[in-house]
């Protein structure tokens, strides 16, 4: 099992309706559902200080726990409104133990490294955070870390150079890029400036070349 579980507490949702869930939330509750294979979705709330508190933690697997509920899942999708800085809904997927399950994992530098091309003030980019994966529960990690001291300028890490645990399968291409090393950007030149440096010149010249035909 994944060495990271989060436990939080769920109410089962016993009324129905948009009415309902508008005052649910007003009471500081998040509505869900709890999608299980060949079984309709088991809908219920979550207090919003639970959840804030849940997603403190690199927790990848939630042990969901209620009034005749106990199911271990997986986070499927959260809604969250920018607006009004609330959770709006979240959608679980139940694990099921020695079953093969979907999950997102973190991905993040191996901490105190330098790629090589800093040397030559290379810019590192990070343009992959999360990898979805295939594995069993108890296989699933809680992030990887990935070395990146040998990246000189140009060089990448791709999806498939990831050294993923035995038994995790990433979900995604493995061409994708996660980490590069950019060149140090150039500073950019000030086109006005050099625009009138230009014109203030052709007009110098032309004005010397007036003067020589008038003597």
């Amino acid at each position: 099992m994944s060495k990271n579980t989060y436990e939080i507490a769920v109410v089962p949702r016993t009324e129905k309706g948009s009415s309902a869930v508008r005052r649910a939330r007003k009471k500081g509750l998040v509505p869900a559902v709890i999608y299980s294979k060949g079984a309709p979705g088991l809908t219920v709330y979550v207090e919003s200080s639970a959840w804030q508190a849940a997603t403190r933690h690199d927790a990848n697997l939630l042990q969901l726990k209620g009034e005749g509920i106990d199911k271990l899942a997986a986070v499927k999708e959260v809604q969250f409104n920018t607006l009004k800085n609330a959770f709006i809904h979240i959608d679980f997927n139940e694990v099921i133990r020695g079953e093969k399950m979907v999950g997102t994992i973190l991905v993040y530098p191996k901490p105190g490294q330098t790629h090589a091309g800093a040397a030559e003030d290379g810019i590192l980019q990070q343009e992959l955070h999360e990898l979805d994966v295939r594995c069993l529960p108890k296989d699933l990690p809680e992030h990887i870390e990935v070395s990146i001291a040998a990246l000189e300028i140009g060089d990448r890490i791709t999806v498939a150079e990831l050294e993923l645990p035995e038994g995790v399968k990433a979900l995604i291409d493995g061409e994708t890029t996660v980490f590069s090393v950019q060149p140090p950007r150039l500073e950019e030149v000030d086109e006005e400036e050099t625009d009138d440096d230009v014109e203030v010149e052709v007009i110098s010249a032309a004005t010397e070349k007036e003067e020589e035909e008038d003597k």
